[in-house]
């Protein structure tokens, strides 16, 4: 392996950028898809001042890609850092492992319960009460008045369209 690091400088970068931008074909190194040049990016590895450039690759090109992407890149990897997973497992493997759960996730078919939407209980209306108490004996004349509750349930659904149907002379 050459160890030999070849240094461009700043007012360089532009024209190397476009030369590797048309060595990938025009694409972007990560996602492969087509990349118009104004936005291509250098990526490089990031290094401190007190860092030796090479070292782990530290400070190093590693190819032309959308600046999209070189953002979404140094968030993953400053988050990767700030939660402390660098200490568990290498980037580019918890990425991979990342990658094989999301399209392979061991549990299949089952909602999670802040997915399941939740139904708005209708309030049950003073209308609709005095309504039902009213017909409730050409209703049921056997039965005892219904306990009001503070939300229409289905029991007292059916009781306000009974009481609707007699009221409007449909049903005696």
């Amino acid at each position: 392996m050459n160890t030999e690091l070849i240094q461009i400088k700043q007012k360089d970068l532009k024209e190397f950028r476009r030369q590797q931008w048309r060595i990938q074909k025009r694409r972007c190194a990560v996602t492969g898809l087509p990349l118009p040049f104004e936005y291509a990016v250098v990526d490089h590895l990031h290094k401190t001042k007190t860092e030796e450039a090479g070292i782990d690759g530290k400070g190093l090109i590693r190819g032309v890609i959308h600046r999209d992407v070189n953002q979404l890149e140094g968030k993953i990897t400053n988050t990767y850092k700030r939660y402390g997973l660098n200490k568990i497992a290498s980037l580019p493997d918890i990425l991979r492992s990342l990658a094989d759960y999301l399209e392979n996730p061991p549990v299949q078919n089952t909602v999670h319960p802040s997915a399941i939407p939740k139904i708005k209980k209708k309030k049950l209306s003073k209308v609709d009460v005095k309504r039902v108490y009213k017909y409730w004996p050409l209703m049921f004349p056997k039965r005892k008045l219904p306990k009001i509750v503070k939300y229409e349930t289905k029991e007292w659904a059916e009781y306000i369209t009974h009481s609707l149907l007699i009221q409007k002379g449909i049903l005696k």
